[in-house]
């Protein structure tokens, strides 16, 4: 933090309850979906975690849909009409509509905290934002990393890559087989626009041992368009397939909250080095 700062900002993540250790000045919430099931196992206690979290904040700039999920009748300092629902502020230029709606939030965040600051300015300072590290995230051309690990944020990237206007080629490491097995229908018409996808095996991380674990092949089945899909491993053979993809003119989309990862930036990345 540097000297005379007047703000610290956090990004306080829920896993393991770790933004109740807080209660800060204003709180701005981009979005609530259920996650981390072995911390969390219903819908309504992670609800019911968020509801503490906004009754320790002193303010809270929230998009309209989730204020409902929350609290319906709460006087919030802003309930942000979000893109989904209404086009983003005048102005606002950055891609991706998740870019958007939670630039739509920071706004309202920054009129509150910056009462003296032009509308113009403050939009201005959001189209600088440069992105960040694993949020669609290029790593050589048309080659992709995304930390999207659950539908919502699957469907979120997907929909940032249409927006490059190319077909759109997804590898896939679910996070967590005791998630898998919550979320597995959801799969079905997520892939629906895709020109292809492999699935990796799924990164295995603080699991119920009484689970059967999830192979490529059981999620494969549950989809609309199974036969876009094909399972995968990190190897060579993949290392081909992706090549070609980005040869043909196809975007490549790696997503995971593991080690795909670091694989792409090892073998495909712009400082590639082959360790077959």
């Amino acid at each position: 933090m540097e000297p005379g700062s007047r703000w610290f900002v956090y990004e306080a993540d829920e896993f393991d309850r770790n933004f109740l250790s807080f209660k800060p000045r204003l709180s701005l919430i981009a979005g609530i979906d259920h996650d981390h099931p072995e911390v969390f196992p219903t819908m309504e206690d992670y609800t019911d975690a968020f509801r503490r979290f906004v009754d320790q904040s002193e303010q809270v700039v929230i998009g309209r849909h989730d204020a409902e999920v929350l609290y319906p009748e709460r006087n919030w300092l802003a309930r942000v009409e979000t893109p989904q629902t209404k086009p983003p502020p005048a102005g606002l230029k950055l891609a991706g509509e998740v870019n958007r709606q939670n630039a739509t939030l920071a706004l309202a965040g920054g009129r509150a905290v910056l009462p003296d600051a032009k509308e113009e300015e403050l939009i201005a300072a959001l189209n600088r934002f440069p992105g960040s590290w694993r949020r669609f995230e290029e790593l050589s051309a048309g080659l992709y990393t995304d930390y999207a690990h659950n539908p919502v944020k699957i469907a979120g990237c997907l929909q940032r890559a249409e927006e490059l206007g190319k077909p759109v080629v997804v590898v896939y490491e679910p996070h967590s087989n005791q998630r898998q097995h919550l979320v597995k229908d959801q799969y079905r018409d997520l892939f629906k626009n895709v020109k292809r996808l492999y699935w990796l095996p799924t990164f295995l991380t603080r699991e119920d041992p009484e689970l059967p674990v999830l192979n490529p092949a059981d999620f494969i089945k549950t989809l609309s368009n199974r036969q876009i899909a094909s399972p995968a491993k990190m190897n060579r053979e993949l290392r081909t397939a992706i090549e070609r993809e980005l040869a043909a003119g196809s975007i490549v989309v790696g997503m995971s909250a593991s080690g795909l990862d670091g694989w792409l930036r090892e073998n495909l990345g712009d400082k590639a080095r082959l360790k077959f």
